[in-house]
Formats: structure tokens, C-alpha cells, sequence
């Protein structure tokens, strides 16, 4: 099935959109992405629910494991095993206690080489900027444009699939930002 029919199915066109309804009993299969059919897992941490809920359901709507997290602090608690299988980190940049951006640099002090994408409400210079000085992936604001946050997860995911250190993905550089037109 093409991935705009799936989509519009799931409620999302365009825009992510939500529909009621817990998206892991909705979708079924494994939460931590062991049965996901491309075996690569995105890691989204956001403190709205209903963002973390569409994110997930579009991950797995792709055919990509999905874990969620609801602060940096539940992450560090909780992180994710990334043996054997590429990630992608989906993270906000604003999110209460610490921020993404010190999540970001944490992990990458602590050896983590999974590629960020970053996502904010707050897109503003400032914000850009600070961005612009990680090794982040790509950037998003929200609402977030669905196309463009799917081909950049795909080229994450291609460009990080086999390249390993640790058990780690390698960092991928800075890629261009694919929600300005």
C-alpha cells in the first residue's frame, strides 16, 4: 500500500493529526520495535502525549519500532538498547527539567552516536542557532510536515544502517532542514 494511503487511513494528512485512542493497542506489535519489519527504531521524546502518541503511530505505520518517552530524564532512566538495530532519536527541544539540547550533548559525551532529529514549537533564531552548533540531523517545527519528517527518517535510517561503533550508529553530520520549502 503507498504510504499516503496509509497515512490518510492513520488520520494523518499533511499534518500530524490524532485520533482517539491509545496508539499502542491500536497498532499492536512490539512497543520496543524488535518485530519491526525494517528492524530500525525510532526513539521519540517529546512531552506532549499526543505528539509522542502520533509519532509512534507513524512509525509503526511505516513499519519502524517506536519507543516513547516522556522527558530526557525518563530516557536516561530507561535507554533504549540499540543492539544490532539502527536508531534515530525524534527529539523536542523544549522539554521541561532537561532540555533536549542537554539530552543531546549528554549522550553524545557518553559515547552515544544515534542520530538526532530535533523537533520545536519554539522555531525561532535563538532556537536555530543552538541547534545548529550539535551534530543534529535535521530540524523540524511544528505542526510537523509529515512527507518531509518521513524522508528524513528513510535517509537516517540508510545512511546509519551497518555503520556501527559500540553497538551504536555513527552520528550522521548535519543534514539539510527539509521542512522549508
Amino acid at each position: 500500500m503507498p504510504p499516503g494511503r496509509r497515512l490518510r487511513q492513520l488520520g494523518c494528512v499533511g499534518r500530524i493529526r490524532l485520533s482517539p485512542g491509545d496508539s499502542r493497542a491500536m497498532l499492536g506489535g512490539s512497543v520496543n520495535g524488535e518485530d519491526s519489519k525494517r528492524g530500525q527504531t525510532l526513539f521519540v521524546v517529546d512531552d506532549d502525549p499526543a505528539i509522542r502518541r502520533a509519532l509512534f503511530r507513524l512509525a509503526r505505520a511505516m513499519g519502524y519500532g517506536a519507543q516513547t518517552y516522556g522527558s530526557a530524564e525518563e530516557f536516561l532512566a530507561h535507554p533504549p538498547s540499540t543492539d544490532a538495530k539502527p536508531g534515530c532519536i525524534l527529539l523536542d527541544v523544549s522539554l521541561p527539567g532537561l532540555s533536549g539540547l542537554e539530552l543531546h550533548k549528554q549522550l553524545r559525551e557518553a559515547g552515544w552516536g544515534v542520530p538526532v532529529i530535533y523537533v520545536t514549537a519554539h522555531d525561532d533564531p535563538i532556537t536555530r542557532a543552538k541547534i545548529e552548533q550539535t551534530d543534529a540531523a535535521a530540524t523540524f517545527a511544528k505542526p510537523l510536515e509529515v512527507a518531509a519528517l518521513l524522508e528524513t527518517i528513510g535517509d537516517v535510517f540508510e545512511r546509519t544502517s551497518g555503520v556501527e561503533r559500540n553497538g551504536l550508529p555513527e552520528p550522521v553530520g548535519r543534514g539539510t532542514d527539509k521542512n522549508e520549502d
